[in-house]
């Protein structure tokens, strides 16, 4: 056989051959079928499990969050920025833990400088 009887029977083999890649699928994640859900879906939970707990923190006495930015995703809800003063920091966390569909708080808030 020569070099291009070599080189078509390699491009039939590899040809037939089938490429595919695994990919370990979270239950979270939104697959082909859209099932369990949708990525738009899991868009719009996680943008109104967001405003639900800015709303939350906007009713609670005593706390001033005007400078706390919330992002959830997957019932996982991470607070940044600032608040006044640093008892306030754990109140934040608590309040924000008794949301309904809150699974999680990352804490990343900071107590805000002088002339803030």
């Amino acid at each position: 056989m020569n070099f291009r009887g070599c080189l078509m029977l390699l491009a039939v083999v590899f040809s037939s051959v089938p490429w595919t890649t695994a990919h370990a699928q979270a239950a979270s994640e939104p697959t082909a079928s859209g099932t369990p859900g949708d990525a738009g879906a899991l868009k719009r939970a996680d943008r109104t499990l967001a405003k639900s707990v800015q709303r939350t923190l906007g009713k609670t006495r005593g706390l001033d969050t005007s400078r706390v930015f919330v992002r959830a995703k997957n019932g996982t809800v991470t607070l940044a920025g600032s608040v006044p003063s640093g008892e306030q920091i754990p109140r934040v966390v608590q309040v924000v833990e008794g949301v309904p569909g809150v699974h999680a708080v990352v804490n990343r808030l900071a107590v805000q400088s002088a002339g803030q």
